[in-house]
Parts: structure tokens; sequence; C-alpha cells
């Protein structure tokens, strides 16, 4: 790395001001429609990313900055708890931004999300509303997605290990999803909007799971179901939610089936965009 990413690393305050003028570079060449203009952005700002230690930033005790000889009643004014907590909302953005592009581009993530995804502390819920373990799958999802394509390429693909592969995926979100159930049930009538969140990705993951393994197949069964139950969730949203420009892909034909997937989760990224902001006001 160059002596000014060294210097960067060291300098926590200059290096919040690049992850959120990154963050903003990518949110913008992506609402305005570029198509790969915020790859240079993300991969960049990854590349720093991978260099940093997670664990520290989301550390109570974090050598980041020391708050001990502030008074504990001035510690949410001081100027370093605030960076300590931008670098984590910034932190939170890059995994976000670098998952969901594996989505758009058929490539892997970049950072190691499995790890940091389990830090303490660290949680995409408290950013878009959706729990980290659902992130998690949809990661694993694109490394399932490009180890199936270099099977077929090499001519080595076994439809047993992709089956097998692909019921650990549906296993650990069918168990997340159920998770989620109970926790409905313990507050009928009532659900928060992580949980909400939550199950609208996870449906949408299990679309996807589907016809990663199975192809572009709507009349599958399990494609059908995910989608319906998906469907259900957008229609029992939180009051207040608005699904304005949203249009989710229940009806397609085969040839459209893989990329109504994919652009399922661009209209769950923009609806939980949206509703997030909403939530503030």
């Amino acid at each position: 790395m160059s002596e000014k990413g060294d210097q960067l690393l060291d300098d926590h305050p200059q290096l919040a001001e690049f992850l959120a003028c990154s963050f903003m570079l990518i949110s913008f060449e992506v609402f305005r429609g570029a198509e790969h203009d915020w790859l240079l952005h993300l991969d960049a700002t990854a590349s720093l990313m991978g260099l940093l230690s997670p664990e520290a930033i989301f550390n109570s005790d974090s050598t980041i900055c020391d708050l001990s000889s502030i008074p504990l009643s001035e510690q949410y004014r001081s100027p370093k708890s605030g960076m300590v907590e931008g670098l984590q909302f910034l932190t939170v953005a890059v995994i976000w931004s670098d998952i969901f592009a594996c989505v758009a581009t058929g490539r892997a993530p970049r950072l190691p999300y499995q790890q940091w995804l389990r830090i303490q502390g660290l949680n995409t819920a408290d950013l878009m509303g959706c729990e980290n373990w659902v992130m998690v799958v949809i990661g694993d999802l694109a490394h399932l997605s490009i180890w199936k394509e270099k099977q077929e390429e090499e001519g080595m693909l076994s439809i047993r290990e992709l089956a097998s592969r692909g019921k650990e995926i549906e296993r650990c979100l069918e168990g997340g999803i159920q998770d989620l159930d109970l926790a409905r049930c313990a507050h009928p009538g009532v659900e928060s909007s992580t949980n909400w969140v939550s199950r609208l990705f996870a449906y949408a993951a299990l679309v996807l799971l589907h016809t990663i393994v199975s192809g572009p197949l709507p009349a599958l069964p399990e494609i059908q179901s995910a989608v319906s139950r998906a469907i259900g969730t957008l229609q029992n949203r939180p009051q207040g939610y608005s699904l304005t420009g949203v249009g989710f892909q229940s009806g397609c034909s085969n040839q459209d089936m893989t990329v109504a997937a994919t652009v399922c989760f661009y209209q769950l990224s923009l609806l939980v965009n949206n509703a997030m902001v909403l939530s503030l006001y």
C-alpha cells in the first residue's frame, strides 16, 4: 500500500472522511443509473477496509480512541466518540454495499463478510433493518453461484454436491425464518421493522437460491412458494412503510426468472432505504 494509504489508516478522522466520501460516490453512481462506474469506488473502499480491524472499531475498549478521561455525561458529545460511531456506521455501510454488489455483478464479496458479520456490535439491522445472518446467506449465495458456474465450465458439476450445498443454505434460511416467526408470535399483531425487513430479504434469498440450484424454472413449487411468501410479507408490511416504486417479480417467463430474482434484490434495497428514511421522521 502507498505511504498515503498507510497514513490514512493511522489518521482515523481522515479515514472516516474518506469512507464517507467514497460511500457518497458509490450511492451517487448507483442511483444515477451507472452500470459499472460505482464498482471503481467500491473496490477502492473495500481494498482499504480489508486492511482495517473491525474488531477494534466495534470493541468498546477500542484503542482507536480513549474516552476514559472524558466524563460519561460528555462522551456522547465528544468528537472522538462521534468519530468512532461514524467509523462503525461506515464500516457497516461498506459491508452492505460489498455484499449486494455481488448480486449485481455476479462476483464474490471482496470483504471477509462471514468473519466481520459475527463481530459483537456490528449489526446491519441498525443501518438497513436486515439482520446479519441474512446478509451472510446472501454472500454465501454469491459463492455458490460462482462455484456452480466454474464447475459447469470445467464439465465437473456434481448435481448431488450442488443440491447438498443448496440444502445447507436453505436450512439456514428456514431456521432463521422460524426464529423470526417465534419472535413475531411473542408479540401478536405487532412485528418489528427489523423482523419484517429480515423476513423479506430471507424470502428473496430463497428465490435466488432455488434459481441458482434448479435454474430459471418459475413453475417449480419451491420457487413459487418463496415468491408467494415474499408477496405475503410485502402485503403485511408494518404501518408507514411505503411500497411506491416497488414491483415484486412474481410472474416471469423462463428467460426472465434469473433476472427477476436479481431485480428483486434491487427493489428490496430501494424499499428498505425508503422505509428507513421514513422512520426517521
